[in-house]
């Protein structure tokens, strides 16, 4: 659970910096609350699909390339 969290994490800050966005821009554009989304970028809290959501459409990607596949956990259990 924690490398799913870890890897989600990454791909959110990761999306985020491409899209140019602070953390506060995407913060009131997803309607997520600025502290929760400070945690999940840093894998201190479980993203929820919702979040996932949320997320998605003012990072410019869809759902699912924000949610790690089953290769990226198997090349992290390396």
């Amino acid at each position: 659970m924690v490398l799913i969290n870890e890897l989600t994490a990454r791909r959110v800050r990761s999306a985020r910096k491409n899209a140019n966005l602070t953390i506060k821009s995407l913060s009131q554009s997803s309607g997520i609350k600025y502290s929760t989304l400070k945690r999940l970028e840093r894998g201190l809290a479980a993203f929820k699909l919702h979040d996932i959501v949320r997320l998605a459409e003012p990072l410019g990607v869809g759902h699912d390339d924000l949610i790690p596949s089953s290769s990226d956990l198997s090349d992290g259990a390396e």
